[in-house]
């Protein structure tokens, strides 16, 4: 039996690069809703970006915090530039999760994850798990976009 989840499209605009090229601010990501296993119980809707340029899922302090976490090790994140300025401290655990829509959710699924240590940065759904986990199939001129797992 197959599960399938619709993902969505967050559409938006990047204010201050609209300021610089009129017309060139427009943002599009791709997003899921997901729930995660708390304390005492599942936490949540949030809205995670679907990364598909992030290995790893990262998890924001108010959300990891509250929930049922396993912490594997520190470690430090860090974006396209490489080096230790621009870098920063996490922690690398695992957490479980969920994806969800109106209709359905999927398998619980266990995501390595960088827990952040603050609030201050976007909760982000991985692209590793979810190619591991699930078919994953996205058209933005349909407007389109699911994860099937086979069950």
């Amino acid at each position: 039996m197959s599960t399938s989840i619709e993902l969505y499209f967050d559409r938006g605009t990047d204010l201050d690069l609209e300021r610089k090229i009129n017309g060139k601010g427009y943002v599009i990501r791709l997003m899921s809703s997901v729930v995660f296993l708390g304390k005492e119980g599942w936490i949540g809707p949030y809205s995670a970006i679907v990364d598909t340029g992030a290995h790893i899922s990262v998890i924001p302090r108010r959300i990891w915090s509250s929930s049922d976490t396993t912490v594997l090790s520190d470690h430090s994140m860090s974006g396209i530039v490489p080096i230790d300025v621009c870098s920063i401290p996490v922690l690398v655990g695992e957490i479980d999760a969920m994806l969800i829509d109106e209709r359905s959710h999927t398998k619980k699924i266990r995501m390595v994850s960088y827990f952040a240590l603050t609030d201050e940065i976007p909760l982000i759904i991985g692209f590793k798990t979810l190619l591991e986990e699930f078919e994953v199939c996205f058209n933005y001129k349909a407007d389109t976009a699911r994860i099937t797992s086979v069950d």
